[in-house]
């Protein structure tokens, strides 16, 4: 028996991760996955609910929330509408409605049905007689049968009204899954019916033990999978295998049969080509639709024209192919046996003679397919067990489903998936919060960690709570600055002061508004440089306040003013003296760099020569006489020392005359002194007279 990963799950998200596999049980679904909308006016209060939920595959229509069922707006008339795609020739519909009690918000519906685009809610059916849709099933299921017709757009459309106190108005419709199909048509096998005509090819053929695995053994009618016992398998070893039917024929499905024994996996990942040509092949398949054993079934939906098919793989290597099976037509029914009276639930092909099958669907075991499941197991061949049920409840044997909902930490259908993207606790339904890194506990939604446990900014265990105003941080351990402009908190991850820094603070350099301004600025984002404080000192950071006043020249708080005109020095309290031509003062000396106007004198022209005149004479004649008795002074000392030289001089030349009579070798001693007498002497006067004393 194929190993359980081969089922097909009609009803399950299986059948929506790839549109190939899909099984035949009841028809090909052609709605499923397709594009859809609905009217989206007038919404509840809750909100419109995806349109989208009424083809994904879900029939559980339980419970009743956005997840399982369509809700439309509430105008004049609402509708549901799906895109099938292409042109398709249907012939049932069936949808899915509440199976509670409440039923107008689907009974009565009306159906449209087109080839090209609804714009409007004018319905007409291609059919004889519209069905009756206010009969509201027990079940909830409307399974309407119409004569095979061509459609691409299906609309359902809720036409009653309603009578509000306020207005008239519509329920919105509300569905939980509509299917479409097409006509029953019965495919089979077609290579062996067509044997004669088709032709094998393949790469280099590998050979084991004297047996060579040949190009024909994969079409050979042989359906084991043990290719060195049976030797009924073709086996290449560089990884393409390829039929030509001869001429095109419709393909409903393709199978390949690989090999179950240990080396089961030399056809994973495989990838499937078809066209009309050899040199024109286009890819519908790549990967292993399932997971690597050996039973590939894999659907044209819709059957395409080929006439050549290619299974190959991307990478080469060897490729096993037990037995490749093209069908044309397949029962639908599940029916086997003398006149189709016996029902198996196969999945895929099956020998509709004895009902023997290589799988079995959903719920069912045995080499027939006719056995349900053992509780607490599920799914093909009944090989699953159930998932994470809640208080140990069993699961649905078809569907894998838990009934009352999973174990906290696990969701899904099958309660067999862990939370993920970031969710915990019962379904799922809680958000993890902002862990550092690994995903938060499952059951409990405590955050886990090495360095840090939780993003900057929140608190542990769960990290869903964002720090206390004024802290920051990893695990809200730093304080905000209390510097932020405007008294603002700060952010609580980084510690980023949101609108910049009081002034004072350095917002540029530092964005926590920790850090002072430079000495000599200040103000906002130390922007402003200090005035001209008072010997070189620095101003206030915040306001810009000379704490110790002005320099000599300037004056305000900030020193950034020179004195006005007129006045100047230290705090500019000094008015200026009287400047030649009216001229403005140094404001700093006071100054008057053009002069003095008349009558005036100094640097700083404040003196009155008027005032000053006599005090200048006074000054000025005693200084005069002062400099007259100084120089008679300095005369008569002058003659005093001539008289003495020249007295010295006299009575050494008298006493040589008298007493010395040799003669001294040398100058002569006369000189000018010699001619001046004592009467001379005496005539000099003893002090003298300055011309300008008259």
């Amino acid at each position: 028996m194929a190993s359980p990963a081969t089922w097909c799950v009609l009803f399950l998200s299986i059948l929506i991760a790839t549109p190939f596999a899909q099984c035949f049980e009841t028809g090909i679904n052609l709605a499923l996955n397709k594009n859809a909308m609905q009217y989206s006016q007038d919404p509840l209060p809750d909100g419109l609910w995806s349109a989208e939920n009424a083809v994904d595959g879900d029939k559980t229509c339980t419970p009743v929330d956005s997840t399982h069922f369509t809700l439309s707006g509430r105008g004049n008339q609402p509708w549901w509408q799906v895109d099938l795609g292409i042109i398709y020739n249907i012939d049932r519909i069936k949808v899915y409605g509440r199976r509670d009690s409440v039923h107008a918000q689907l009974q009565g519906f009306l159906i449209h049905i087109s080839t090209t685009a609804i714009t409007d809610n004018t319905f007409t059916l291609p059919f004889n007689q519209t069905p009756d849709t206010n009969i509201y099933p027990a079940n909830g299921v409307f399974d309407i049968r119409i004569s095979v017709t061509q459609a691409r757009y299906l609309r359902l459309i809720l036409g009653h009204t309603s009578i509000t106190p306020l207005n008239w108005i519509t329920w919105p419709i509300v569905i939980c899954e509509v299917e479409v199909f097409g006509p029953n048509e019965r495919i089979s096998e077609l290579i062996q019916t067509i044997r004669g005509d088709v032709t094998v090819s393949m790469g280099i053929p590998e050979t084991n033990g004297g047996l060579t695995f040949s190009k024909d053994k994969a079409i050979d009618h042989n359906t084991r999978t043990d290719p060195n016992a049976c030797d009924c398998c073709s086996i290449t070893t560089d990884g393409w295998w390829m039929i030509d039917l001869g001429r095109r024929y419709l393909i409903q499905a393709i199978q390949v049969l690989g090999r179950s024994d240990a080396h089961f996996n030399e056809n994973k990942p495989f990838t499937v080509s078809v066209g009309d040509l050899k040199t024109n092949l286009t890819e519908i398949y790549s990967g292993n639709p399932n997971q690597g054993s050996k039973s590939y079934f894999i659907t044209l939906n819709p059957a395409k024209v080929i006439q050549v098919i290619k299974v190959w793989k991307k990478t080469p290597a060897i490729l096993t192919i037990c037995e490749f099976q093209v069908y044309g037509l397949e029962c639908l029914d599940g029916q086997f046996g003398q006149g189709c009276q016996h029902k198996g639930f196969c999945n895929g092909t099956y020998d509709m003679a004895t009902g023997e099958c290589l799988t079995c669907l959903a719920g069912y075991e045995g080499h027939t397919c006719s056995k349900a499941c053992d509780k607490g197991f599920f799914g093909p061949d009944c090989i699953y067990q159930c998932g994470h049920c809640l208080t140990g409840s069993h699961c649905d044997a078809q569907t894998g489903i838990c009934p009352q909902g999973c174990d906290n930490g696990f969701k899904g259908l099958f309660c067999n998936r862990g939370c993920e993207h970031n969710t915990y606790g019962e379904n799922c339904t809680s958000h993890c919060g902002h862990c550092s890194s690994l995903p938060c506990d499952l059951v409990n939604g405590y955050c886990s960690g090495h360095a840090k446990v939780c993003e900057q900014g929140f608190l542990p265990p769960k990290c869903d709570t964002e720090c206390l105003d004024g802290t920051f941080g990893d695990e809200c351990r730093r304080n905000c600055s209390k510097n932020c402009s405007g008294g603002d908190i700060c952010n609580k991850k980084n510690g980023l002061c949101p609108n910049g820094c009081l002034p004072g603070y350095n917002f540029t350099g530092d964005r926590l508004c920790f850090t002072e301004c430079r000495l000599g600025t200040y103000g906002l984002n130390c922007a402003e440089n200090c005035g001209n404080c008072r010997d070189g000192l620095y101003c206030n950071t915040q306001n810009g306040q000379c704490m110790f006043g002005c320099d000599r020249g300037y004056q305000g708080a900030e020193c950034q003013n020179e004195c006005e005109d007129g006045w100047y020095g230290e705090n500019c309290n000094v008015t200026c003296g009287f400047c030649k031509y009216n001229a403005v003062c140094d404001k700093v000396s006071g100054n008057c760099k053009s002069g003095c106007d008349r009558g005036y004198r100094g640097k700083q022209c404040k003196n009155d020569e008027k005032q000053d005149e006599s005090a200048t004479c006074e000054g000025q004649t005693a200084v005069e006489l002062l400099a007259a008795f100084l120089s008679v002074s300095i005369i008569g000392n002058v003659v005093t020392v001539a008289l003495y030289c020249r007295t010295k001089i006299w009575l050494r030349q008298g006493k040589e005359d008298t007493t010395n009579h040799y003669t001294v070798p040398g100058p002569s001693m006369s000189s000018e002194y010699s001619t001046i007498d004592v009467a001379e002497m005496n005539s000099i006067p003893t002090d003298r007279h300055y011309a300008n004393d008259g």
